[in-house]
């Protein structure tokens, strides 16, 4: 009778380790690496390294971040897309997986990664000198209609700014002249140095100019209001219904377990539950938009499809193939 008992509680015990590869494998039980694929220092970086500590706070291993930059994120983003697919190798990243494709950059997309989550936000802005004509963003796009190509845009050709104008110009009717200037440190010596009349740049970057005056920011492309620039109008408040908020999301290898995929999921989620982080995250005039499962693979595809259209439509599809 004894030994069919510990038999009996034998055969329960491997259904329960069956049934929770988390417990079966004891993940995690080494450090996880994340690979940023830019150079220390940039907003993908910072940001990384901002959620870090917290990571570390809930999981019961430490949390390596490592830069792998170069090719406008490819070189990093191929790392974890042929490292071994057990959860310890993660890729942080935004709009770059998709618009390296289209660009004939990088022969991957989004889809080939296990998505993890969506961890905060932040938003497009239209900036110019403070004593520019244009009170907002209506009065901007209206007077790129009604002269068109007459306001000089400062862009980085191939980047998140150059398919976030021509996307509002695809839906406004506006024309932009634009002109490739570059980085963002460049783009912005060129508004301020009056060679340009404007330029993009995102809501973490925008609200030290804002504070300190040095530009006026004519409003946030998207439907709320950002943190720290909460008088700046939105898009949609204007009427203009166009937003263009950049992510980071949270990805690993093809074929990472489901259950490691959940695990990891839930771990980002209650590093996003401290205040503390989240008053960090607002100080960065960013949003928490925590997404997960099938909320953040559909919000990853449609994504992917305006930035595929916008692709098409100006010729942008492997422009930098033809370059060479």
């Amino acid at each position: 009778m004894k030994k069919l008992c510990v038999v009996g509680l034998m055969v329960f015990l491997c259904m329960g380790l069956l049934v929770s590869g988390t417990l079966a494998d004891n993940f995690p039980s080494k450090p996880i690496k994340i690979i940023v694929p830019f150079k220390a220092g940039g907003g993908t970086d910072t940001s990384t390294r901002l959620i870090q500590k917290y990571l570390e706070k809930v999981l019961p291993v430490k949390v390596a971040i490592i830069n792998k930059g170069g090719a406008a994120g490819t070189i990093g983003s191929r790392h974890v897309l042929k490292a071994k697919p057990d959860g310890y190798t993660l890729l942080v990243n935004i709009p770059n997986l998709w618009t390296n494709k289209f660009l004939g950059t990088a022969d991957f997309d989004a889809t080939a990664f296990e998505p993890i989550a969506e961890t905060w936000s932040f938003a497009m802005v239209e900036v110019t000198r403070p004593a520019a004509q244009f009170k907002n963003l209506k009065d901007y796009i209206a007077a790129a209609k009604e002269k068109p190509k007459n306001i000089k845009q400062a862009i980085n050709i191939g980047a998140s700014t150059h398919f976030c104008s021509l996307a509002v110009q695809d839906l406004t009717g506006a024309q932009f002249k634009m002109v490739h200037i570059g980085d963002g440190a460049s783009r912005i010596a060129a508004v301020l140095g009056g060679h340009v009349d404007s330029t993009l740049m995102g809501t973490n970057e925008a609200i030290r100019f804002h504070k300190s005056g040095e530009m006026r920011v004519l409003g946030i492309y998207g439907e709320k209001p950002y943190p720290g620039l909460e008088e700046v109008p939105t898009s949609y408040a204007l009427g203009i219904p166009f937003k263009f908020p950049l992510s980071y999301r949270f990805y690993a290898p093809r074929g990472t377990p489901k259950d490691r995929i959940e695990y990891l999921a839930d771990a980002f989620k209650k590093a996003l539950d401290d205040p503390e982080l989240q008053r960090k995250v607002a100080a960065q005039s960013c949003l928490i938009t925590y997404k997960r499962g099938e909320e953040l693979k559909s919000a990853i595809m449609e994504e992917g499809k305006l930035l595929e259209r916008i692709a098409k439509k100006y010729n942008l599809m492997n422009l930098k193939k033809k370059k060479k």
